[in-house]
């Protein structure tokens, strides 16, 4: 088994290197924030920082399982269900005249 008593530290380049990276981060978050074009301005195709702003990855999201469960329990009413009966009895109420059929 191999053990290593020495910690190594970041070299100095790798330091630069790392605040470089930070500083360019920052830089261009602070651009694309603060980028606009004039009111009347309908060029944003011929601008490299829209386009590449409208052109990142695509993330797809996974489609949601639907989940159908069917839950069966038979109900027993506590009471006979009642509905009153009625009868509507119209007494101008007149039929029309039968239809005659005429053999021609």
């Amino acid at each position: 088994m191999l053990t290593c008593s020495k910690t190594t530290s970041p070299r100095r380049w790798q330091l630069l290197l790392s605040v470089l990276c930070m500083a360019l981060v920052i830089l261009s978050g602070t651009i694309s924030a603060t980028h606009s074009h004039q009111q009347s301005a309908d060029d944003h195709g011929s601008c490299s920082l829209c386009v590449t702003a409208h052109a990142v990855a695509q993330v797809a999201a996974t489609p949601a399982q639907v989940v159908i469960v069917r839950l069966f329990q038979s109900l027993i009413p506590t009471a006979p269900i009642t509905r009153p009966r009625t009868f509507i009895h119209a007494e101008l109420y007149t039929r029309p005249p039968p239809v005659r059929a005429h053999n021609a």
